[in-house]
Formats: C-alpha cells, structure tokens, sequence
C-alpha cells in the first residue's frame, strides 16, 4: 500500500475514534466514508463525514535530514441538523489542529478489528496537522438536496513525516 494512501485509511480510522470515543457514537450510528460519495441518495445511516484528499495536495518537503509528504484534506460532515453538524465539525477541527495522529502500514498487519487497537500494525509515521479551515455551507449558497442542508466542510493540510 502507498503511504499516502496509508494515511488516507489512517486518519478515515481516526476520525471513527472521535466519532465513537469524543462524540460518544456507537458503531453504526454514522458513517464515515473515504471520497464523497456520487449520490446521496445511496447512504442510509447519517451523519456522515467524508473524507478525502485534494487532488494535487501531495507536495514533498524537507525537514532537516527528514523527508516528509505535504496532504491537504477536505472532511465533510453531513448531519441531521445544525446543532450536530457543529458538534461533530469542531471535535473534528479541535481533534486534529496543531496535532499529530500515527499513520500505519496496513500492508504489514491487515486493518484494526477493534477500533483504536493497531497491535501488530506497523507504522509509516505520524501525520502532523496544521490549523485547519472550516466552513459551514448553507443551501443557499451550496446545494438544495436535502441531505446536505447541514454540511460543514473543514480543510486541513498534514505533514506526513516518514519513519
């Protein structure tokens, strides 16, 4: 598995862990997906939060004797109102801003089982976050389809530090 893609699947894992251990879901209760999804209409449990990375966000830099990947990522949240949609965006934004996740290397022990545990998974790195934008997107200016009246969308850029 390429590492970039590695922390694509990394940080969907991740935000599963807020949603269940910060927000208190239960499995099953959300979704969260890797792209947006081409219809709407498909997906039955919300919120959902999407996640995906911007085309052409991948920049390679250098720290000192350490190389490392420049992502930036678009996280949208899709709830059932406005209350919620805030709720999941900014334990998102504040999860993530100014931190650092690990990223794995699902190739070396298959994906967790339990949510959190990556006993026997390798890792790549870590992923460290800068300050993140978010942006509620209202219909009028966004969308009339129903499911998206309550979206929020948050832009984040990491630095995929390589072990």
């Amino acid at each position: 598995m390429l590492k970039f893609r590695a922390a694509d699947i990394s940080l969907i894992y991740k935000v599963r862990e807020i949603m269940e251990n910060i927000l208190k879901f239960t499995s099953g209760s959300y979704t969260v997906m890797d792209g947006y999804p081409d219809n709407l209409d498909e997906i039955t449990v919300f919120p959902v939060v999407t996640v995906q990375s911007s085309v052409g966000g991948a920049l390679p830099v250098q720290l000192g004797s350490r190389s490392a990947l420049n992502i930036t990522w678009e996280l949208d949240v899709l709830a059932h109102r406005d209350g919620q949609r805030d709720d999941i965006a900014y334990a998102i934004w504040d999860a993530l801003s100014e931190n650092s996740i690990v990223y794995y290397n699902f190739d070396s022990g298959g994906f967790p089982t339990v949510l959190g545990d990556y006993s026997g998974i390798a890792t790549y790195g870590t992923i460290t976050f800068s300050p993140g934008t978010m942006v509620v997107l209202t219909p009028e200016n966004f969308t009339n389809i129903e499911a998206e009246k309550h979206h929020a969308l948050i832009v984040i850029t990491g630095y995929l530090s390589v072990d």
